[in-house]
């Protein structure tokens, strides 16, 4: 398997919807300090099923949801889908988000559209 895409939404430091492409050969995400690099792997993480909010660098779960700042209050749901090719099957996404209940199932959406690699 092979990320090609994260798409995150409302989680940690991300309030904007962010689409962060992984094109072939991509080994590293760099940058200064507090851009939100270490954010993004615990997206991959928690997009990937997750279950221990100590391994996102949290204490509960709940901390995966943007918590606000100065110019935005907190939001309710995260969202991270993360698009890549699947072995010999069509391209998929997993998705996964908080529902109203506190759940947080990841789902595997494939791409009918896209003929198999």
């Amino acid at each position: 398997m092979r990320i090609r895409r994260v798409e995150l939404s409302g989680f940690k430091s991300f309030m904007d919807r962010t689409v962060i492409d992984l094109p072939d050969g991509v080994t590293a995400i760099v940058g200064p300090n507090g851009c939100g690099k270490s954010n993004i792997v615990d997206a991959i993480r928690w997009v990937l099923g997750e279950q221990s909010p100590k391994h996102l660098r949290g204490a509960t779960m709940e901390d995966v949801i943007f918590a606000g700042n100065a110019d935005q209050g907190p939001l309710v749901r995260p969202l991270v889908i993360g698009r890549h090719a699947v072995l010999r099957h069509r391209d998929s996404s997993l998705v996964r988000a908080v529902s109203d209940s506190g759940r947080c199932p990841v789902l595997l959406v494939r791409d009918a559209s896209r003929p198999p690699p």
